[in-house]
């Protein structure tokens, strides 16, 4: 009977351990597949990270142009009215074309 007991826990024994060989595989299987998806994972988000900040540099050139061109809009655009002393001698005139609309006036 001892023996047949000894037999017994032998082969469950035996069993467990394969058990445990095969949960050691899947676990290391497991271990390396998370590793492989968490670098990839970090690839993603480094990836979009670089088109972040290309997006925030093409941001800060256009908005460098378009304070530029405003800046420029209004040196062009800047009038200013005839004042006595601008050097027309009395009784003088001149014409002028209004830059954004073309029409044409007379200053006296």
């Amino acid at each position: 009977l001892r023996g047949r007991m000894d037999e017994d826990r032998e082969a469950e024994a035996g069993r467990l351990n394969g058990t445990i060989d095969e949960l050691r595989e899947r676990l290391r299987a497991e271990e390396e597949g998370l590793r492989t998806a968490g670098l990839a994972s970090a690839c993603k988000v480094k990836e979009l990270e670089d088109i972040i900040a290309r997006g925030i540099e093409e941001r800060r050139r256009m908005h460098e142009i378009i304070q530029e061109l405003r800046g420029n809009v209004r040196v062009y655009a800047r009038i200013r009215p005839f004042l006595p002393g601008d050097g027309l001698p009395p009784g003088d005139s001149t014409s002028f074309v209004s830059a954004g609309t073309g029409s044409t006036g007379h200053v006296a």
